[in-house]
């Protein structure tokens, strides 16, 4: 792809594999399995981290009724 100025976008290519002039398949659907699996991880971390948030903010919004009183 050229772009306006000149200069030309390079391929996004793993920093292990730079140098390579060949890549195997078998390689290249470890990588893909990797971010895939990498992807699922960082998605369910976000699901937990937001249920935890809303956790909270409930208690939180539950018990404020309750500040001063012993």
């Amino acid at each position: 792809m050229q772009l306006p100025w000149g200069k030309r976008k390079q391929p996004r290519r793993s920093r292990w594999i730079d140098g390579a002039d060949f890549i195997p398949h078998a390689v290249l659907g470890i990588r893909s399995c990797f971010e895939f699996i990498s992807e699922a991880i960082g998605r369910i971390f976000l699901m937990i981290l937001f249920h935890h948030l809303t956790s909270i903010a409930s208690y939180v919004r539950i018990n404020d009724g309750t500040k001063g009183q012993k």
